[in-house]
Parts: C-alpha cells; structure tokens; sequence
C-alpha cells in the first residue's frame, strides 16, 4: 500500500463497534479471541478485514472511529474490498452518509476500490459506520480517507516478500539480517562446533522438524525460489559424549537488535555475557535438590519443556502475542491447557506464570470476548489465579483481576450475551455450543454417545456445574476479601442453586457417581444418559468431578472416594484412569479410558486434601511421581500420557500443559519453603525462616482439611490457632497437618 502524506488508512478490523443482526451463541465468545467478523488471509493489506458473512443479513453493522490529525479541504474515501456476488448495498452515516453499493467483479478473489466524495473535513475524531441491506456478503480490507487531489497515489498492489536472509559468518557466530523487509538483525553464537549452517528454501515447516527429529539421513525437499517466500536456517549441534556423572556447557546465544548491534552485542566481552546469564539464571531460580531426591530430574525436565513450549507470533485480539503450546507442533492458543502450564510455573517463575494468566483473561475493555477461548472451556485460569493469589497475598492482584474473572464466569452462568451455557431448565451448565470437549477429555465415553445420539444440545454433563461451582467459591473469596460485600452475597446465592441442580437432578446413588441429565426439547431435565446395557454412562472422572466442589453429603462424598481410589474402579497401577473398569464402555486402549493423564488427578488431589485424606492424596501424587520420573528414565521423553497398567508414556512429546501438576506434586512434597492446601485452603500470608513458617490461614467448609509444609529442615513441632496439632510425615520432606475449618494462624518450627 502506498499513501500520500496526510492520508489515513483504517483497517476494517479495528473497527468502535461491531454488531450481527443475528448474533449467535459466540457474541461474547469468539474462538480464539479473534473479533467478530475477522478474516485473516493473504491479499489483504496488514492480512486481515472483516468478512465470514458479514452484510448477509439485513442490520449488520460496523462503525469505524477516525482521528485526523489535520484538515482536509476535500475529502475522499476510498474502500477497498471483495465481494463474490453481483452487488452488495448498504446504508452509510458519518463521514459519507447515503446508500453505497459495492459492485462484484468477475474474479471473486479479487480485490475492488470504490471512491466516496465526503467534502471538506475538520482535524479530529470522525464516525463512519455501515448498517448491511442485507442483499449479500462482502469481505472489507478496510478505507482510506485523503484530498482528492492525491487520489493517483493511493495504490495497493501485492507486496513481493523478500525473505531471503543475508548471512554474515564468523568463527562460532552467525549474523542473520532481513534487510529489505525490517531493520532488525538477528545473530547467534556458539561455543562448541556446529554442522554446517544450512538455509533451506521449503514451505513445509513439518517436514523440517520431521528432518530434525529423524535419526537417520534425512534429505530435505527442496522447493524453487519462484515457488516459495519462506526460508529456513538450521544449525546442527555435533554428537558429543560425557562420561556418568559428568556435566558440560553448551551455549547457544540468541541476539536481536537494529542495525549492527545484535551482531555486536554477541562479539562483546565474553564474561561480561557469562555474567549477564547467571544473572538471568538467578532469577529464574535453581533446583532444590535434597539428598537422595529421586524425582528431581523428571521435575525439571517437565519444568524445561513447559517454559520451552513457547511460541510466538501467535495472532489473537488483534494482536501478536506470545503463547506456551502444549506441544510445539500446535501453534495456536489453548484454554484449559494454558491454565495448567501457568500451574506448572507458577511457584518457579510467577511472573511467567502471571503473563500467561493475564493472556487469557479479557481486558475489561474487551466487549467481545468474555475470555480467550481456544478448545474445552475448563476454567483453569481460576486454579492459576488461585495459586498465584496463595503464593503472593497480594489483595492489588486480586482487585485487578476480579473483574475479568468475574466476567468470565458470568459467561460460564449463562449471564453474557449469546451465551447458551445455562439454558436448561435444571439450571445445569453445558458448554457444547462452544466445543464438543467439556472438560478435556476427548473420547470420554458418555459424550460421545451423547454426540452420536445428537443430543448435545439436550444434555448437560456433571463436571461443568461442579467447576462452575468451585470457580464461584474463589470469585466468592475475592469479592469478600475485597469487601464487595454485594457481589459476594450474589455469589453464595449462585452456589446454592447450583449445588441445589446437581444434587436434585444428577446424583446417583447407586452406582455413586453424578450422571450426565438428559433434557427434552423443552429443556426440562428427563432422566440420565444410559448405556445400551443400562449403566449410568458417566462412570468415570466427570461423575465424580462434584468431589472438587465440595457439595456433597457425607454418604455421597464416601461413595464418590470410594470409587476413585478403588483398584476395581478408577484406581489403576499408574493412577486414576478416566472409566470406571467395571463399565461396559471401558476401553483398555482409549486415548483417555484406559490411559492416565495428570490434570484431573490434580484436581483429585486437591479435593482429598480439602476433605482431611492425606494418606490419598499423597497415593495420588506418589504414584504420579513414579510413575513419570520412570518414564523420564527410560526414554528422557515428556509424554502426555501414560498407560493405565504399564505407565509407558504415550502421545505426544515434548509435552507440558497438561503433564505440569507433575511440578506440583515435586513442589509439594519435595521442595523447601513450600506451602500448599486444597481449594477451600486460602493463603492469606506466609513467612518462612531457617526455623519453620509462619502461615495465616482461612480454611472455608464445614470439615477439616489437610495442608502440606516442606521446610528447610526436618518438622519438629506445629501449631493451628494456638494450639498443638499432629505432624504426619508423607514421604521424606513434607509435613502433613490437619487443620479446623476458621481462620487463624499456623506455625511450624523445624529441627
């Protein structure tokens, strides 16, 4: 795009206002965060406008906000546009106000211009909006706005992207400029040798990692210049060995700067560099590894993946942000993953951690997404929040983050515009409009059946009620510790009737497990989702998720445990698989039944503390341990997930996000000056010294609940609100300590 001095160019995309005449259940939910209407793709200028159907329907409408920043004597509009139909009308107000019609051409893919005289113009901020007649659709690029006697130099035409990069070599360092498309320079250097540096033309980025991960030759396919505008440059570390127990660096340095510098930067004094890296690495924080920690390394490792899986540029918002994958094959963002990545950071590197949670969760500003949603809708951003909140007792970053979590839950409670989650007349929360997935477990039996019987729109599942019901307990907590007195009043109003939906329409007794409850058309609740050989089809993880909101009585509570923890049951020998072995839909080779993933056991664990039983939750994170660091022995791969009975890894690798409460469980049980609690456990403040910790809690529920303490030394005596309390030990560092529902202090003071 050329321009004269003094024109504007709106893209379409950034638009003040945007409205469907007919919204659909995403108006306050767009997939990916992307804004309504975007349209990202080749051809346009900046890649994207607006377009998938807009101006179909009769009353769509867009308006646009323009500052000038100096008067035009004699203003013109010229937008830029497609459209595949013979003509498409609309009414314009602002700057150019009438009817304009936007003819088709005959090429549909191609780009069309149309000229508004608008007259003089004041500097300034100037409306122009769009209201669709409704005769067809049109893709926008967007408009410029300029004097009419400089339209010759208003131009688009295709850029030819020049990409091609310009190499500098040196003794063990490389400077890679992009000269003709940027001024920015990227060098790198080694201290070690490396293969031969190779730029690769090639317009498959799979085939090269393919080629990379291959241990055999691997020819990579080469594709023309004229053909492709994307290159590859790949450097090969040499094979080296290390004798056991021996440890060696190997430094690869990354810069970036305008011009000359990152090449300047990396040929700088080399200690002064080795400095500034241990300086980095201090913040980061080294492992705390006790004599004898078996599990250390696979912590790490886990550790290393999850903060590595990062990928950038990923476009959402409007913007390019930064995003951790759970694998990086997947570039692109993921809900419920993400949250449990932050999980993993979180104690390590909070700050990381916080960036990630602050990606998805919307700006206030933001009227359009309730939050970032990318695959199943699990709230795990509130579990992130969570324990950041507990590791820093900050009430500024609860305050700033109460109100986009309370919008995003209010999207959860069917309260957002568009959103169908709480549309049943049980009161239930159902999220199938928004992904077929509810809470990440892809080939859960019960929704799967659901799906194949079309009956996703009729049935709500137990597990996005129990979240929806946990979520509003933290909302409930924040809201009282922020004295917003009201809110936390409406809060307890939303539990009980949620709590009152899954009791009254979803338990089970006699299989002890909440139920998937079918609606009929008029969504009244009918009964429950049933097998052909008439099982309750929710036997499994989602029928005991009610565990994790902490509703349940007494009986049911037992019933629920008694079935996750039984070898019969969920139990198997690597953890809690997804099924229920005794259920006629159990697959020995799912990708879930029959496998054993780490997120919901977390969640499980959470919940046996929350009800006082250690000694199962640490079976829980004990076995996940072993079996993890096990498989890290054998293959040094990060898996996703392990097979209920061998506890191989399978699936993808490298994999964090959802392997990350691994981290979790180290950090409980293993690493010094660690406090941790089930989720109706809040941290209000914590003090640590080299003889023991200083806690002020707030235990919510009317049971007592387990906490774990590792300090720097062996526990020797502890305290609860005055009074002594019993240590038990689990494993050989953390501290187990039953607590009294209230609030109050706890103290623990080591040898």
């Amino acid at each position: 795009m050329s321009l004269p001095i003094d024109a504007v160019w709106v893209n379409a995309l950034f638009y003040d206002h945007f409205q469907w005449a007919k919204p659909g259940p995403d108006e306050s939910l767009p997939y990916d965060g992307r804004r309504h209407g975007e349209v990202v793709e080749h051809g346009f200028v900046d890649g994207c406008g607006i377009g998938q159907g807009f101006g179909r329907e009769k009353g769509d409408q867009i308006r646009w906000r323009v500052k000038l920043t100096k008067p035009l004597a004699n203003a013109v509009v010229r937008l830029r546009y497609r459209c595949a139909f013979p003509s498409a009308s609309f009414v314009a107000s602002g700057l150019f106000s009438g009817v304009v019609t936007l003819a088709g051409g005959d090429d549909p893919q191609a780009f069309m211009e149309r000229d508004l005289a608008v007259g003089k113009l004041a500097a300034g901020e100037h409306d122009w909006s769009l209201t669709a007649l409704g005769d067809a659709a049109v893709e926008l690029n967007g408009f410029v706005l300029f004097e009419q006697n400089a339209a010759e130099a208003v131009r688009f035409a295709p850029h030819a992207w020049a990409l091609r990069p310009q190499r500098r070599d040196a003794l063990r360092s490389t400077v890679l400029a992009f000269a003709e498309e940027t001024d920015s320079t990227y060098a790198l250097s080694w201290t070690d040798d490396i293969l031969p540096i190779r730029t690769v033309a090639n317009d498959d980025l799979r085939l090269l990692e393919t080629a990379l991960k291959s241990p055999a030759t691997f020819t990579m396919r080469r594709v023309p210049d004229a053909e492709t505008s994307e290159y590859v440059t790949v450097l090969t570390h040499r094979v080296f060995d290390l004798e056991p127990g021996q440890t060696a660096w190997r430094d690869l340095r990354v810069a970036v700067g305008k011009g000359g510098a990152a090449g300047e930067l990396l040929v700088a004094d080399a200690d002064a560099l080795d400095m500034q890296f241990a300086a980095a690495r201090q913040k980061f924080g080294d492992i705390d590894r006790a004599a004898g920690d078996r599990y250390a390394e696979s912590a790490e490792r886990l550790l290393a993946t999850a903060a590595t899986n990062m990928l950038f540029p990923i476009w959402t918002g409007g913007a390019w942000v930064r995003n951790y994958s759970p694998g990086r094959e997947w570039p692109s963002v993921y809900t419920w993953d993400s949250g449990f990545t932050g999980l993993g950071l979180a104690k390590r590197t909070p700050r990381l951690s916080t960036a990630l949670l602050d990606t998805y969760l919307s700006p206030v500003q933001d009227k359009q997404a309730a939050f970032l949603h990318h695959g199943s809708p699990l709230p795990t951003q509130f579990y992130q929040f969570e324990a950041l909140w507990n590791l820093n007792g900050d009430k500024a970053f609860a305050r700033e983050r109460y109100p986009k979590l309370k919008r995003y839950l209010e999207f959860l409670l069917g309260r957002a515009a568009g959103s169908t989650c709480r549309t049943l007349g049980s009161g239930l929360v159902r999220t199938y409009d928004y992904f077929y997935n509810a809470a990440g477990m892809d080939d859960y039996p019960a929704q799967m059946a659901m799906h194949a019987g079309g009956l996703a729109a009729r049935v709500a599942p137990a597990i996005s009620t129990a979240h929806a019901i946990r979520c509003t307990k933290l909302l409930r907590r924040i809201a009282t510790t922020l004295d917003l007195h009201r809110d936390a009043e409406a809060w307890s109003r939303d539990i009980e009737a949620l709590s009152q939906a899954l009791q009254t329409h979803a338990w089970d007794a006699q299989s002890g497990y909440y139920a998937y409850v079918v609606h009929d058309p008029t969504g009244a609740p009918t009964g429950w989702l049933r097998s052909a050989a008439g099982e309750n089809f929710n036997m499994g993880l989602d029928g005991v998720a009610p565990l994790v909101a902490d509703i349940a009585d007494a009986s049911q509570r037992r019933a629920m445990i008694d079935n996750l923890m039984s070898s019969e049951r969920l139990w198997t020998p690597s953890g809690v698989t997804a099924v229920d072995q005794r259920a006629s839909y159990f697959d020995r080779a799912g990708y879930w039944s029959g496998s054993v993933w780490m997120p919901h056991q977390w969640l499980m664990w959470k919940a046996m503390l929350d009800y006082g039983q250690g000694a199962l939750a640490w079976r829980i994170a004990q076995t996940a341990l072993d079996v993890y660091s096990r498989e890290i022995a054998r293959s040094g791969l990060a898996y996703e997930q392990f097979d209920a009975f061998t506890g191989r890894g399978g699936g993808w690798s490298p994999f964090g996000a959802l392997s990350s409460p691994v981290r979790n469980w180290y950090e409980a049980y293993y690493q010094s000056r660690t406090l941790s609690g089930g989720f109706n456990t809040h941290i209000r403040q914590q003090h640590w010294s080299a003889q023991g910790l200083l806690a002020r809690l707030n235990v919510e529920g009317e049971h007592a609940a387990s906490v774990l303490v590792v300090t720097d030394r062996a526990p020797r005596k502890a305290s609860w609100r005055g009074k002594a309390v019993d240590i038990t030990l689990r494993g050989e560092r953390a501290a187990e300590i039953v607590l009294t529902p209230g609030d109050g202090v706890l103290e623990l003071i080591a040898d």
